[in-house]
């Protein structure tokens, strides 16, 4: 469905505020427009299909990825999302910890991502065996390696920050 939806929106003809060099222009809520701050983008609401800022707050962002905020700008517009209105911002795509084969991870590496599954969902690390943001077969790179993972059904894994890499 979301692909539909998507379709849809590119033809018609709002504005639509290109990437930048460092990252995207989308809206947030003024609550959660400063830098640094994450947040995991679902896809846009039924509520907002028919806003004239569609194509800027919602085009350039890709629904289950996890973005962060580079630079807020002084300018507001209207939003029924956001309860009146919403900043516009820059985000490029977050960096997301997972856990990952100690064989696998070297720090500068380009891998294809692929979730650990073990079968074991309450072992407490489901969240970077499986982390938000990240699908199985995602080009990464490893941008550093932490420490070794305590796995209950004995993988030899390490802790990572992974940064997926645009597909060509």
């Amino acid at each position: 469905m979301e692909e539909d939806f998507r379709q849809k929106s590119d033809k018609r003809d709002f504005p639509k505020w290109p990437s930048t060099s460092r990252g995207r222009i989308t809206l947030l809520g003024i609550g959660q427009a400063r830098e640094g701050f994450r947040f995991l983008f679902e896809g846009s609401p039924e509520l907002c299909r028919d806003c004239e800022f569609f194509n800027a707050c919602s085009r350039l962002l890709e629904p289950g990825r996890i973005y962060r905020v580079t630079s807020v700008k002084r300018r507001n517009l209207p939003c029924k999302l956001h309860g009146g209105e919403a900043k516009v911002v820059e985000v490029e795509e977050s960096s997301v910890e997972a856990s990952l084969e100690r064989r696998l991870a070297v720090e500068g590496a380009s891998i294809s991502y692929k979730p650990i599954e073990c079968g074991k969902m309450d072992c407490g690390r489901g969240g970077l065996c499986r982390p938000l943001g990240l699908r199985a077969g995602d080009r990464c790179k490893i941008l550093s390696v932490g420490e070794g993972i305590e796995c209950p059904i004995g993988l030899e894994l390490r802790l990572v920050s992974l940064l997926r890499q645009p597909s060509s």
